[in-house]
């Protein structure tokens, strides 16, 4: 019994709560007035149906009906689990109605009765679901720091609107003064009539902002339009609010879907002022998705400042439907007009967090536009006031990427860029659809050698001593992009080129009008080196060796540039440079074993009279080699393969310590330095005594295989 009558008093508070709604003033204490309630209970065990509620009832004859409708639940052993549906039989006036929904579990209709409602304030923060149909209301909120007329409060509520019904925010005029002063710091906005601070809107009919006020304010929860949803129109000449023309949604949570149509309020304004014109996004906050329609505000004023609003403000998850900026007329005789962009990104969507998996751990401002996002027109009476169109998307800076899939089309009118060039990075990453116009500067120049693209991991291209053709492509979001009457031209040293012959600094020059774009192309002969930077001064020289198997390293990833180089060393790399020839020749150096890794290019060497021992017997395997002694025995091998000086030579050696050189070697240097083979350590010396190195070996050694390539390419 004790269950039996808790649960009576459970249903009745509901019930009492429910009348509450149906527009009579709540008293505070008992009513003075007789009770003149009606009701009729129909068919309970399915629905309750209280038919007619009256002004001036008092709290006792309110719980009286309740407590009928509980025990005729109670007969058909029914709970309270079933759908209640309240049904107005006359219009709430006055806007004297308020009332807090705060205990009820199941499903409640309103029926609005076809009437028109004007109402206060109502609060849902019950835990289940509230539908209202058949009528209209006008909200005028219950304070006027807080001009909410339905607040949906409970994370578990939801409110739902028929199609037809309408939610209208009233229109307010009120002008609040300066205290003491008649100076007037702000004329109030009209009432927001709807408030989704938690749980969720349904809207399959109209809502409409009060004078410049927002229709939907979204503070937390979960907004769902397949109706309308439209910011107040701003009032004519009122210059003292944020937006002259009202959002349609505000809030971080923006909307969670739109099937319907959005919009913000727009302005006319047709007498003078000096005050900006301006209206306010759609949508302020994020659109997860878009199949439906959502248009900024237009505005037409006679100001020097005239700005119509965004679609949205915020971020775009999906878009299949259309997002547009208003249109803008300014009818004075100076000043500017502007429209706004489609989609200002004041916010960021991650795509992992958002379904496209974590390849994709990249933020944007739209994840994926698969329908339209476009500007609205500007026009001006006159031809003094200047004309700005805005871009279709303009990310203000905040994200990596300001599309991240366009599939769609993203357009932008009065020659605009379609997307801005605020963001870093790339701005789309893959677009297969329309984007227009674009930005010469705007697109990604990517350069091939053979068809293979240069990507950051091989900033400079290796060259391995064959003829390369260099293409490219200008992209945007991947996809290509061609700009008419653009050219390129390629060139070494200022030099226009075809194709990568050799190794060096390239700069490929793509030219559009007025504007061109560069991209440095340093190609480098590869090695395996890690104590030879790029730029190490002998780094050409280094890596031609290496590539022409004349030098290795003296270990499998380092060259010692600086180690002394000895006369074995030397040898060696002629002999390799001859082919490694195997000559039968009886070699009688005493410091020469057989089986060494130089044992048989000394033995060719000697046979051939390049090399000549001590006079001790000995070969001298690892003594250092000086520049005059490379220089003579790089000469007789030249002199071996037929070159060399041809008779009298006139070519004069002009440097400070030109009397240092032996004079046995004075021609072989000679020939060296006029060949440019010779690795002079400064400009106005030679150091002929000085050890050569490693790294000097290798300028001599490529040098001279470049020049007995060219020779032989010549006698054949």
């Amino acid at each position: 019994m004790r269950h039996t009558r808790t649960f009576k008093h459970v249903l009745l508070s509901v019930l009492l709560i429910l009348t509450l709604l149906l527009g009579m003033v709540c008293p505070i204490a008992a009513a003075e007035t007789e009770a003149t309630a009606e009701t009729e209970i129909k068919n309970p065990a399915a629905k309750l149906t209280i038919t007619s509620i009256k002004t001036g009832e008092t709290t006792e004859t309110l719980y009286e009906i309740a407590e009928a409708a509980f025990y005729a639940a109670e007969q058909e052993a029914q709970s309270h689990d079933k759908t209640v549906t309240v049904t107005m039989l006359a219009p709430i006036t006055g806007y004297t109605f308020e009332c807090a929904m705060s205990r009820f579990t199941s499903p409640i209709t309103v029926d609005l009765g076809g009437f028109h409602h004007y109402i206060k304030h109502l609060t849902i923060v019950g835990q289940s679901t509230l539908t209202i149909k058949n009528g209209s209301i006008t909200t005028s909120g219950p304070y006027s720091s807080d001009l909410f007329g339905i607040n949906i409060g409970h994370e578990r509520a939801t409110v739902i609107f028929e199609k037809d019904v309408t939610v209208n925010g009233a229109d307010r005029n009120t002008v609040i003064h300066a205290e003491g002063t008649d100076d007037v710091l702000m004329e109030r906005l009209g009432t927001i009539p709807v408030r989704v601070a938690n749980g969720a809107l349904v809207n399959h009919g109209t809502i409409i902002g009060g004078t410049s006020a927002t229709a939907v304010q979204n503070g937390g929860g979960e907004v769902y339009n397949h109706g309308t949803i439209a910011g107040g129109d701003g009032k004519t000449n009122n210059p003292h609010t944020t937006f002259d023309g009202g959002c349609g949604v505000n809030g971080y949570n923006g909307v969670t879907l739109n099937t319907g149509v959005i919009r913000s309020g727009s302005v006319v304004c047709t007498e003078p002022t000096d005050e900006w014109i301006t209206c306010g996004p759609a949508v302020y906050g994020i659109v997860h998705q878009n199949t439906g329609t959502i248009i900024g505000g237009s505005a037409t004023a006679d100001s020097p400042n005239v700005n119509a609003g965004p679609g949205v403000y915020g971020a775009v998850g999906i878009n299949t439907g259309t997002i547009r900026a208003g249109d803008a007329h300014s009818t004075a005789k100076e000043g500017a007009v502007s429209n706004s962009a489609g989609v200002v990104g004041w916010q960021k969507l991650n795509a992992a967090e958002n379904g496209y998996g974590e390849d994709y751990s990249v933020e944007a401002v739209v994840l994926d536009n698969r329908g339209t996002i476009t500007t609205g027109k500007v026009t001006a009476d006159s031809e003094n006031v200047t004309v700005t169109y805005a871009n279709a998307i303009m990310s203000r800076g905040l994200s990596i990427y300001e599309v991240l899939f366009n599939s769609g089309e993203i357009t932008a009118l009065g020659g605009a860029n379609a997307i801005d060039e605020m963001t870093p990075g790339c701005i789309v990453y893959e677009n297969t659809g329309t984007i227009s116009p674009i930005a010469f500067e705007q697109t990604d120049l990517t350069v091939a050698i053979d068809g293979e693209a240069l990507t950051s991991d091989t900033p400079y291209p290796f060259y391995d001593g064959a003829a390369h053709t260099v293409t490219y492509a200008l992209t945007f979001g991947r996809k290509d992009i061609s700009f008419e009457g653009m050219t390129a031209a390629l060139t070494l040293d200022g030099d226009v080129v075809t194709e990568l012959k050799e190794a060096g600094k390239y700069t490929l020059t793509i030219t559009c009008g007025e504007k061109t774009r560069t991209y440095p192309l340093s190609v480098r002969p590869a090695h395996p080196f890690i104590d030879i930077a790029d730029d190490h001064p002998y780094y050409k020289d280094i890596a031609g060796v290496y590539q022409k198997s004349l030098m290795n390293g003296t270990e499998p990833n380092v060259f010692s540039p600086d180690t002394p180089l000895s006369r074995a060393m030397l040898v060696t790399m002629l002999w390799r440079m001859e082919g490694c020839p195997v000559v039968n020749y009886l070699m009688q150096f005493s410091d020469v074993p057989q089986d060494e890794w130089y044992s048989e290019a000394i033995r060719w060497a000697a046979a051939e009279k390049l090399v000549l021992g001590y006079d001790d017997g000995s070969f001298g395997v690892n003594n250092p080699i000086t520049l005059e002694q490379m220089s003579v025995i790089l000469y007789r091998y030249e002199q071996y393969k037929g070159g060399g000086f041809k008779g009298l030579s006139m070519f004069r050696l002009d440097y400070e310590d030109v009397a240092d050189i032996s004079e046995w070697a004075f021609d072989a240097v000679r020939y060296m330095v006029m060949k440019d083979i010779y690795c002079k350590p400064t400009e106005t010396t030679l150091q002929p005594q000085k050890p050569a190195t490693r790294a000097e070996a290798a300028v001599f050694l490529n040098r001279f295989a470049d020049l007995r390539a060219e020779a032989d390419a010549e006698n054949n």
